[in-house]
This record gives structure tokens, sequence and C-alpha cells, in this order.
């Protein structure tokens, strides 16, 4: 798998050879950018991953270039930012910015930089992970006829996602293990996150058919689905 991609934002060219050979060291995927017009384009053309951004730059600083970026790209480089400057002023004014993971003074050495730079990669690759298991929890839910409109599928759905990153499936007691987290989560007693679970599952073995049924728990009459088997079907997924 591709490390993610760097822009390296610097005109001074000794920094930005420093830099840029620190980031061929640990392997790690890089463009460049002297002028803050460069900068943009570079954004713009090449979806950065992660933007190492020194603020103090002729006609277009790195104030400039973050209030250029349009919506989207400044979503996608939410908490993607890493501001590299020996200018405490400026940084004060970007500081609080969406964009921004971090702030490190230009004095700092490399091995800091790049323990930044980890620690981002690392906070990146868990939010790809979670956003995949939410997108399969999510489709196989709906698949099976689970209605998300209904507090208790999104109970559910939360359920499963802390079972999954917990590891608890073996010997697993909902009413022990996992209901009292969904409940402290929600702010309801237990016996309200258990019950909604219960409906959203009774709503969906109604409207669940025989084949889907086939499908997905190798019924071949009209069982009704428990919640355990339900958790543990998609679990199931989650790992092929």
């Amino acid at each position: 798998m591709n490390k993610p991609l760097i822009l390296v934002v610097e005109n001074d060219t000794a920094v930005c050879n420093l830099i840029t050979t620190t980031l061929e060291t640990h392997d790690y995927r890089f463009h460049t950018a002297g002028t803050g017009e460069a900068a943009i384009l570079e954004a713009v053309s090449h979806n950065p991953d992660i933007v190492l951004l020194d603020l103090k730059m002729p006609i277009l600083n790195g104030i400039d270039i973050i209030h250029k970026l349009d919506e989207n790209k400044r979503k996608k480089l939410k908490e993607s930012i890493i501001v590299v400057s020996g200018e405490p002023d400026m940084i004060i004014k970007v500081r609080d910015e969406e964009t921004i993971y971090n702030c490190i003074d230009k004095v700092c050495n490399m091995s800091y930089i790049i323990k930044k730079i980890n620690e981002l990669v690392e906070i990146k690759e868990r939010e790809k992970r979670n956003n995949r298991i939410d997108n399969i929890i999510i489709k196989e839910l709906k698949s099976m006829g689970y209605n998300f409109t209904h507090k208790g599928t999104i109970y559910l759905a939360d359920a499963i996602k802390y079972i999954y990153n917990q590891k608890i499936e073996d010997e697993l007691n909902l009413k022990r293990d996992v209901y009292p987290i969904i409940s402290q989560k929600y702010n309801k007693p237990i016996y309200c996150i258990k019950g909604n679970i219960i409906k959203a599952t009774n709503y969906m073995d109604k409207v669940c058919n025989l084949a889907k049924k086939k499908e997905y728990f190798s019924f071949y009459d009209n069982a009704k689905p428990t919640v355990k088997l339900v958790i543990y079907t998609i679990l199931n997924k989650i790992k092929d």
C-alpha cells in the first residue's frame, strides 16, 4: 500500500531539500511547491493527503494559501496541514484553522517533524479503517432490511462496531459487555437500548424475505434471526 502523498510548500531551497531528502529516507511520496500559487495548483492537481506548509512565502503566504483553498479541498485537508514556520505571529493566526493538524517551529529537527507526520498518518489510517467498517455495517444492515430512521438500528450499528474494535465476540454477553457502552454514549437506560435494538430487529424480520434470510442466515424456513445472529453475520462480513 502506498504511503500518503505529502505536499511540501517551502520557498527556501535548502530547507526544502532537507525536508524532501528526509521524506525520501522514510519512503514517503511527495511533491514540492516554492510559491503560494504553485502550492494551490499542486493541491488541486495532485490531491495530497498531508501538507507541510511554510507560512512566510512571497506574494501568497501560507495564510493566503489556506484561505484560497476551496471548500471541498479544505474539507479534504481537515486537520491535515502541518505548519513548519519560524514566524510565531503568523502561527497564531492559523493555529485554530480547521485544516491545521499541528504547528512546528522551524528550529525543530527533522526527527520531530517526521514524528508528527507519522502520528498524522496513523490517525488517517485509523479513520480509513473506521470508515470502511462503518460502510460495511450500514450496507449490510440496509440489505437485511433494517431501517436507519429507527434509533434501534443506529444503536445496533454502534454495537457491532464496538464489538469488532474491542474483539469481544467470543462468549459475547450483550447486556454485560455492550449495551452499557451504547447506553453511556446516548445517555439512555440499558433497557431502552436493548428494547430499541429488538424492535429494529423485529421490523427487519418482517420485511426480510426468505431468500434474503437464506442468504444471510442459512435459514430454510421462516425462522426469526436473533440480535446476536445478526451481529455475528455482519462481523463475518467485516472480516472477509
